[in-house]
């Protein structure tokens, strides 16, 4: 189940990247998403394991992100406990 979440996460980054790139929406949108859900343990591994579905433009960019926002990371959650 958790892993159903963060996929509909990804899409919905991806979704926000794909309309700033094709000037739909302000890139101000971008600075808006909340990256602590995908910097967890959880969130990288399940981020590398379907990473190829993605354009590379937007796998590029999210990695980017990701690099960027794990300098401050909120935590090493790794989903033990959760639901499935």
């Amino acid at each position: 189940m958790l892993e159903m979440s963060l996929l509909s996460g990804f899409r919905r980054v991806e979704n926000i990247w794909y309309q700033v790139d094709e000037g739909l929406i302000e890139e101000r949108a971008l600075k808006r998403i909340g990256y602590d859900p995908y910097i967890t343990n959880i969130g990288r591994a399940t981020w590398n394991k379907f990473r190829g579905g993605y354009d590379p433009a937007f796998v590029s960019y999210f990695e980017q992100q990701l690099a960027i926002n794990s300098e401050s990371e909120v935590g090493g959650y790794d989903g033990e406990g959760a639901q499935e």
